[in-house]
């Protein structure tokens, strides 16, 4: 008894008084005694409000798998000339857009320009010798006909026309070259993109298939994504799906390609998606995509915080048996995890279907513990 309790003060009055003192502070101290003892009762059967769900059994469940890839564009080239010469200018840097046919690096075009000259005068010259051996041609006929020039003299003097014909013609394939070659002087864009990457800059001689920049088709992504051969398998070309981005936007695409070819780094199998709106990210940026399976396995959902641990690898639920004037008492009930997905578990036991168990707050809660529902989730 503690030394402040009313009881041991009610105690120390009686010593010496009257016996009518006494018998009043008795019966004080029993009041006392009385009403501490109602205070335990009420404890020990005191109700805890619950929250609850109901176990619905189902024969498989679906389990979702998130493959992540990245969105890249449908053409990647490396740009380069096909003649050697010295780099003159880049026209663009890293991320500047175009158009197909626009210019975007130069030669130095000085000596194409001289072999051009060159060739425009043996063209030139060689229109001048057709032009004679035309002429010459048509005397040796009329002569002919007058019977003052032999028929070997008419023969050379056809053959002669013919090879200034085949003279002219090659003089003028030379030229028609170096305009060519004037053209491949200029780097001109293959498709409307946008520069991924200048690899070279001005005043490096190059030769032919050096590459200059590595540029990107930017109005034509995909999501090229790995997944296992039993994901993959699954999948269909045409098939829908909603991707993630890294910003949290989600994307409407479809299976376009699916790789036949298992990846040694990764043993994974590279599946396309392509996108079924403009504005879809940037080439490199993470997407992701959830593939949904069916497990065949016998149980049902819960809630996390429906489960504590318990011994064995096993876990708990407390389940509700009813009991009188709408309270339920408190039943430990064992059960096996099979999936866990987010705030949710898949669980199988030796639970009845249709039982009632907590679905929060177990915290509060011990074995034989008296509750009332308060509410029921549909788990």
């Amino acid at each position: 008894m503690s030394l402040d309790s009313p009881s041991f003060k009610l105690s120390s009055m009686v010593r010496g008084r009257t016996p009518f003192l006494t018998a009043v502070a008795l019966i004080i101290m029993i009041g006392l005694f009385t009403r501490n003892g109602d205070d335990d009762v009420g404890t020990e059967v005191r109700v805890l409000p619950v929250e609850t769900a109901v176990v619905h059994y189902q024969d498989r469940h679906i389990v979702s798998h998130e493959f992540t890839g990245r969105i890249t564009s449908e053409k990647r080239s490396n740009l380069s000339f096909d003649l050697g010469g010295r780099l003159q200018g880049v026209l663009v840097d890293h991320g500047d857009v175009f158009k197909k046919g626009d210019a975007l690096a130069v030669l130095d075009t000085t000596r194409t320009e001289v072999r051009q000259r060159q060739a425009a005068a043996q063209r030139d010259e060689a229109a001048a010798a057709l032009q004679l051996a035309t002429n010459t041609r048509k005397r040796a006929e009329e002569t002919f006909r007058e019977n003052h020039t032999s028929q070997q003299r008419l023969d050379e003097a056809i053959a002669a026309e013919g090879r200034a014909k085949a003279q002219l013609a090659a003089a003028i394939a030379a030229y028609d070259m170096t305009r060519v070659d004037m053209g491949r002087s200029t780097l001109r864009a293959p498709f409307d993109g946008a520069v991924d990457r200048r690899l070279l800059d001005e005043g490096v001689v190059v030769l032919a298939t050096t590459p200059i920049l590595s540029v990107i088709d930017a109005g034509g992504m995909e999501a090229q994504i790995g997944m296992g051969r039993e994901h993959a398998a699954t999948l269909a070309i045409g098939q829908k799906f909603m991707l993630d981005d890294e910003d949290g936007h989600s994307w409407p695409a479809e299976v376009i390609r699916i790789s036949s070819v298992i990846r040694g780094d990764t043993r994974t199998m590279l599946v396309a998606f392509g996108f079924s709106q403009p504005n879809h990210g940037a080439d490199g940026e993470l997407i992701s995509v959830v593939i949904p399976s069916a497990r065949e396995a016998r149980g049902f959902w819960v809630p996390i915080s429906a489960m504590t641990a318990d011994i064995r690898g096993m876990w708990r639920l407390y389940g509700l048996q009813p009991g009188e004037n709408g309270t339920f008492k408190t039943v430990a009930e064992n059960v096996q995890v099979l999936h866990v997905e987010g705030e949710r578990a898949y669980v199988t036991g030796t639970i009845n279907d249709g039982l009632q168990f907590v679905s929060a707050g177990l915290h509060r809660l011990t074995q034989g513990q008296l509750v009332r529902p308060i509410t029921t989730s549909g788990e």
